[in-house]
């Protein structure tokens, strides 16, 4: 082999995690008289983890082309911490990738009479972005999110930290806020993390306090949040709301839980509402689903008899326009019938969780799907409703790292033919508070295996089957 020493250096004008980058070649730029180009791959010995790589590099900037901000230069659409870059080397006339990786913030040297301008790059591979990424909700949050897909337009897990506000977990939507009924204070009424965790999952649920008296609450705890686009529904558009809920015995005359969708508030009358309950009548215990369009006397209502205590539900309402509304609850498919004339066009602008019962919530979602998309079907809320119930139980180091790498947005070509099945089965997860690089590291070191990074940049694990021939 011939080393002809000719460096390029390339960064990616396209978002960091597109599936094809687009190359642009910086490499004329590169001082490596003054500074070497240092480059740490690797890791010490057969027993430790492999560390993120880095690439550190000098860089000509007596243009400003490379400063951060500068509106005058070429790259100024993009340029920037983040980007991912690649660093290679010519071998017999072949062009030999070292090193895929993404820019960290740069350091400029000062700018002194006589002397060019300069930049120091560093960049560090996909291992040292996975560390650094946001931590996980929680696993089924992480689920959620990651399955959603561009119909998940809100989403509040509803986990507690202490707040009486529950912010959302996607997008910059607006918290859900706590709201009083009877002049009594909140904390009266809502606890924030007091509630029992879903069997599968590993958050802590807001836990509601309602008390009964002579048959009747004595006080409600709500929680709102206004959309700042409000959702307007067409004809064959279809918005669904679901929330986890675990409703505790009450009087079998009152209900155990609403939530509601309504058209801008109960300042407006009348007021179009979507409306999931669930109560307890002589006839037998279920859950009710309502939608009221009543500026066009039009309604629809859905009984499904699933209701238990101490016991999590899965309940999701759903709305297609122009078609009677249906409600799921856990693995049981209702459709409701239609009274009236459907309306052309309905616009929903606020989310109310309003509670009747003590028990917990968790998970508020709103998913809306145009005509042309596909909603959010029943296959899905089963699929939710497993998942809250068993985690990633017993799933296979391999998938579990795969799974994770799902979670954490890594494109499919970074994961592609890299990630072995793995030889082990693995417990629930919990995901609460950590990385994507802390998680991944659990089912490494479970495994016996190695979590890296190629030249190319796409996330490799090898199990120990692989490793060690067994």
């Amino acid at each position: 082999m011939t080393w002809e020493g000719r460096i390029v250096f390339e960064v990616s004008s396209a978002e960091p995690d597109a599936e094809v980058p687009v190359w642009v070649d910086l490499s004329s730029r590169i001082l490596d008289d003054l500074q070497a180009v240092r480059l740490q791959i690797g890791r010490q010995n057969d027993l430790d983890q492999s560390e993120p790589a880095r690439l550190e590099l000098l860089l000509n900037n007596a243009d400003d082309a490379l400063t951060y901000a500068n509106t005058l230069s070429p790259y100024a659409a993009w340029w920037g911490p983040g980007r991912k870059c690649r660093l290679r080397d010519t071998v017999s006339g072949a062009l030999l990738t070292l090193f895929t990786g993404y820019i960290e913030v740069s350091t400029e040297a000062v700018i002194t009479t006589g002397i060019e301008a300069r930049v120091t790059i560093s960049a560090v591979d996909r291992l040292g972005r996975l560390g650094d990424a946001p931590k996980f909700i929680s696993t089924l949050a992480a689920h959620i999110a990651y399955v959603g897909g561009t119909e998940l337009a809100y989403f509040w897990p509803l986990g507690g930290d202490g707040a009486l506000n529950f912010p959302p977990a996607v997008g910059s939507d607006p918290p859900l806020r706590g709201q009083l009924d009877h002049g009594i204070s909140l904390a009266t009424y809502l606890s924030p993390g007091g509630g029992d965790p879903i069997p599968g999952d590993d958050l802590n649920p807001a836990l509601f306090t309602v008390t009964y008296a002579g048959g009747a609450p004595d006080g409600r705890a709500s929680l709102r949040a206004d959309f700042p686009s409000p959702i307007v529904l067409k004809t064959g558009d279809t918005v669904s709301v679901a929330v986890w809920a675990r409703p505790s015995a009450v009087d079998d005359n009152n209900p155990l839980a609403t939530v509601i969708l309504l058209q801008g508030g109960p300042e407006l009358t009348p007021v179009d509402e979507i409306v999931i309950g669930a109560d307890v009548p002589a006839s037998g215990k279920q859950w009710i689903s309502s939608f009221a369009l009543n500026s066009s006397a039009w309604g629809s209502n859905v009984n499904v008899s699933t209701v238990g205590y101490d016991t999590w539900h899965l309940v999701t309402a759903q709305l297609t326009l122009g078609q009677p509304g249906q409600v799921w609850v856990n693995g049981t498919q209702g459709t409701g019938t239609s009274v009236g004339v459907i309306p052309s066009t309905v616009t929903f602008s606020r989310l109310t969780l309003a509670v009747d019962y003590p028990g917990s919530l968790a998970y508020a979602q709103v998913y809306v799907a145009r005509s042309t998309a596909i909603p959010f079907a029943f296959a899905r809320h089963r699929e939710q409703w497993q998942m809250g119930l068993l985690g990633l139980d017993r799933q296979s180091t391999g998938d579990r790292v795969r799974t994770i790498a799902q979670y954490a947005g890594l494109p499919n070509v970074e994961v592609a033919n890299t990630i072995d099945a793995g030889a082990s089965l693995m417990r629930r997860a919990e995901l609460a508070g950590k990385d994507p690089l802390t998680a991944m590291r659990e089912a490494e070191t479970t495994e016996q295996g190695l979590l890296s990074t190629d030249a190319d940049g796409r996330l490799v694990f090898r199990d120990r089957r692989t490793l060690y021939n067994i």
